[in-house]
């Protein structure tokens, strides 16, 4: 009953035309009375009302609620014993978002950046209710559509801790890089992590936003639903949050077992399994992923290095060792040629010690492209047997085309000419090399011209004369850690100008390093020094806390101060040292991060054998900085200076 009809109702019950009282004071409480039985009517039958109005709706509603929880017991009870009793299973997934397109993707996993779409569901059936439901098969968690991610556009981008460019700097982040967080103008607040990066500045991008949706697959891979692994630790934590784990819950795998690298769901905790204690994305077995660890997947693609700190574990090193022998590539290709080789052979007596007595950083470094040059102008390396054994118990590959025995060699060598136009074999005094040839076969000039016109290989050349002692190699750690070379001593005789003395000093300020490493690097806590200065193990050692862990090669040979003048050209090359040097240059090779000056040939020397070894491995950027250059030199291997 309406809220008039029933006021009229009352009013008939109870008119005040039955008030007719001789005094005003009785026609007025006649009145109150009336009006008070006519007020109590109307909400006696006020209240009938809306319970026979809502009686029939109500009922209904109850009766719809039991059916649906009826229905719900039944249809999971189903799908759990079809999930059981069949591999073939429809795959599940839950997604972070659901947006428009009706139809996956299914290109390759690595080149799209496309968004997926159910195509069993319509827009029609969804509700936005921001929590999860199945429909047909499928657990979505609904709530914002898209999901905002940062990539590096540029070399790199420095984290500062505030707004402005006055302020401190606290980490770095490379090109390709993937971050998160809030604009501000032209500043980005990171999360979760902690800093302000530079959005773009006159014009120029550092930073790029992309819009990608996250999705949980419960029954097969990211690639079966046309999607990307999740290789990035924070997007991980993202994506666990977006899929209502949250931060807290994503921890970092360490297990036993091996799984691919990548973002994945067990039980309401999510596991993050970085590449380097993972089974590779293209090396697993079909164990490797099994029930009930379910991907975490994305609609972008990630960098390979995201989820690596650039560590190499001893497969990786014989890894890249295997497929890398570039100088054999060149090998093959001129004896492809179809002019004639003609005789040259070049007797060779120089030892590893010989090196490390002239100055390891240079002598390596001509020996290695004048390999190459000679192997291009069809020469052959011809050694005797005692040297043979000497180089490879040093742990360094063979080079020689020829061995000849002990006696042999020695009447080739006796009758044989000095290289008199190869001017640079003259610093492995009294060492001599000689070479059979017609005159000026070989030459500087040559080699210069060689030099100039052939991109050969020098990092692969140092990578496969070395490679037998990396392989045998302890690390100084057991995961990434940066590698700082300082020299000292007899160095300073190169430094001519006041502006090069200026930059000498400078590079070699270890304060000023490991501060540079903390501002850069901050999530890096290890430091390996190789230096020839005594001094600087003592200070650095006094430096050394719990959480920033300093070590040194122990049989480095090491003077106060750096090598003395005395011994420029002359170095102490005894076994031990001889040792040590190769240890600090497998340390600086092997590192995840390497910093050190142009000005000196042996940092260069581990700066392309580093570069070599890493490459086609997955690391973050930036990875290599030029302390007397005062500039990043990631990419800097066209004007190795050796």
């Amino acid at each position: 009953m309406g809220k008039w009809h029933a006021q009229q109702r009352c009013e008939q019950l109870f008119p005040l035309s039955d008030c007719v009282p001789s005094h005003d004071w009785q026609l007025s409480e006649c009145y109150d009375s009336l009006q008070q039985r006519s007020s109590q009517c109307y909400g006696s039958l006020q209240q009938r009302s809306f319970t026979k109005n809502w009686r029939l709706p109500l009922a209904l509603a109850v009766a719809v609620i039991s059916i649906g929880v009826l229905l719900s017991i039944v249809f999971l009870a189903i799908r759990k014993t079809t999930v059981g009793a069949s591999e073939g299973a429809p795959k599940k997934l839950i997604h972070a978002s659901m947006p428009k397109k009706k139809h996956i993707a299914a290109g390759p996993r690595h080149h799209e950046h496309g968004r997926f779409s159910d195509p069993t569901t319509s827009t029609s059936n969804r509700r936005e209710t921001g929590t999860q439901e199945r429909i047909i098969g499928i657990s979505r968690s609904l709530g914002r559509r898209h999901h905002v991610e940062w990539l590096v556009q540029t070399a790199f981008v420095r984290v500062r801790s505030q707004p402005n460019f006055s302020a401190k700097q606290i980490g770095c982040k490379g090109n390709g890089s993937i971050v998160f967080g809030e604009r501000h103008g032209k500043w980005l607040q990171l999360t979760p992590e902690r800093g302000w990066m530079l959005i773009e500045i006159n014009g120029h991008v550092l930073l790029h936003n992309r819009t990608v949706n996250y999705f949980q697959v419960e029954n097969g891979g990211c690639a079966q639903i046309g999607r990307f692994p999740v290789i990035d630790h924070f997007a991980c934590m993202r994506a666990a949050e977006t899929l209502g784990h949250g931060f807290s819950s994503v921890n970092l795998y360490t297990g036993a077992h091996l799984h691919q690298e990548g973002c994945y769901a067990q039980y309401g905790v999510v596991w993050f399994v970085p590449t380097s204690i993972s089974c590779r994305l293209d090396n697993c077995t079909q164990d490797a992923q099994r029930q009930p660890w379910q991907p975490i997947c994305s609609s972008g693609q990630y960098p390979q290095w995201s989820s690596s700190d650039g560590f190499l574990s001893t497969a990786d090193v014989k890894e890249s060792l295997v497929r890398k022998d570039e100088f054999a590539r060149l090998q093959q290709q001129q004896q492809q040629q179809q002019q004639p080789p003609l005789k040259c052979n070049v007797l060779w007596p120089a030892t590893i010690n010989d090196f490390v007595r002239a100055g390891y950083g240079a002598a390596i470094g001509f020996f290695q492209r004048f390999r190459a040059y000679a192997n291009f102008s069809h020469c052959r390396f011809v050694v005797s047997t005692n040297f043979a054994v000497n180089w490879m118990e040093t742990g360094l590959a063979p080079f020689w085309s020829e061995e000849l025995s002990d006696g042999n060699f020695q009447d080739s060598w006796v009758s044989a000419p000095l290289c008199s136009s190869m001017s640079w074999t003259s610093n492995l005094k009294p060492t001599m090399v000689k070479c059979m040839m017609s005159p000026s076969y070989l030459s500087d000039a040559k080699l210069m011209a060689f030099i100039r016109s052939h991109a050969w290989p020098a990092g692969s050349l140092y990578l496969q004369t070395i490679g037998p002692r990396l392989l045998t190699y302890r690390q100084p750690y057991d995961h990434a850690y940066v590698a700082i070379h300082m020299r000292h001593g007899d160095k300073q005789l190169e430094m001519a100008s006041l502006d090069q003395k200026k930059r000498f000093q400078a590079s070699n300020y270890l304060v000023g390093l490991l501060h540079f490493v903390q501002e850069t690097w901050p999530h890096l806590h290890n430091i390996f020094i190789a230096t020839d200065d005594s001094t600087v193990v003592r200070e650095a050692s006094a430096m050394a806390t719990d959480s920033l862990k300093i070590t040194f090669t122990s049989n480095a040979y090491r003077s106060p101060g750096g090598a003395p003048n005395s011994q420029n050209g002359n170095h102490v090359n005894t076994h031990t040292a001889v040792a040590g040097v190769l240890d600090d240059q497998a340390a600086l090779a092997l590192s995840s991060v390497i910093i050190g000056g142009s000005d000196s040939n042996f940092f260069n020397v581990a700066k392309a054998l580093n570069h070599a070894i890493h490459r086609g491995m997955p690391r973050p950027r930036p990875w290599c900085w030029d302390a007397y250059a005062q500039r990043f030199c990631d990419n800097d291997f066209s004007n190795v200076r050796v």
